[in-house]
């Protein structure tokens, strides 16, 4: 498991999953990383809850996100 987690949040893993969202910036991208820590989904020290993780099998296992990612509107007068 230590693998896993040292893989998702390798620095080059960051950068590949920033770019997916749409070149998403480093602040933008570490604010979103701490609202899943403070939801549990992610420990204080940067490891996936486990109990959110499936059984590994020889294949190894699909660990799959869906979130939105809602953009701040600000009024002008």
């Amino acid at each position: 498991m230590e693998t896993v987690d040292m893989i998702l949040f390798s620095t080059q893993t960051r950068s590949k999953i920033r770019k997916d969202l749409n070149d998403m910036g480093q602040k933008v991208f570490n604010n979103l990383l701490t609202s899943l820590r403070k939801k549990g989904v992610i420990t204080k020290d940067n490891k996936i809850n486990p109990v959110l993780i499936p059984m590994m099998t020889e294949k190894g296992f699909k660990l799959v996100f869906n979130f939105e990612v809602k953009k701040n509107e600000t009024k002008q007068s």
